[in-house]
C-alpha cells in the first residue's frame, strides 16, 4: 500500500490533535486546581529534591522553584495549556512545538531517576 501526501498530513495532524488534547487536560487541571498550587507542586518538588532529579538540576534550578512555587506551579499549568491549544487550533506550530520541547526536558530533568548499584543494566 502506497502512502499518500494526505494520508501522512492527516496522520500528523491527528497526532498534533492528540497531544493537544493532552496537554489541555494536563494544564487545565493545573490551573483550575487550587490543591495543585498549594500541594501537588511543592509534592513534585520534594520528589525531584531528594533522589529524582539531575544533579546538577537539583543544586541549580531547584532552589529558585522552591522559594516560588506557587509562581511556578501556576506558569507550569499555563505553558501547558498554551502548548495544547497552540497544537489543538494549529497555531503557531512550530514556536508552540519549541516550548512544548522546553517544558518536557524540564520535567525530564526533574524526574530524572538513576538506578541503584543493584538493579540491572537494562
Amino acid at each position: 500500500m502506497a502512502y499518500s501526501q494526505q494520508r501522512l498530513v492527516r496522520t500528523l495532524a491527528a497526532v498534533r490533535i492528540a497531544t493537544g488534547l493532552v496537554f489541555v487536560v494536563t494544564g487545565e487541571y493545573k490551573i483550575a486546581s487550587i490543591a495543585y498550587a498549594r500541594g501537588g507542586f511543592r509534592d513534585f518538588l520534594e520528589a525531584a529534591q531528594y533522589g529524582g532529579a539531575v544533579e546538577f538540576y537539583r543544586a541549580n534550578v531547584l532552589p529558585t522553584i522552591w522559594h516560588h512555587a506557587g509562581f511556578f506551579a501556576t506558569l507550569t499549568g499555563f505553558v501547558e495549556l498554551t502548548v495544547g491549544i497552540g497544537l489543538l487550533l494549529g497555531l503557531a506550530v512550530r514556536p508552540v512545538s519549541l516550548l512544548g520541547m522546553a517544558h518536557m526536558t524540564h520535567l525530564m530533568l526533574a524526574t530524572w531517576w538513576l538506578p541503584s548499584n543493584e538493579a540491572p543494566l537494562w
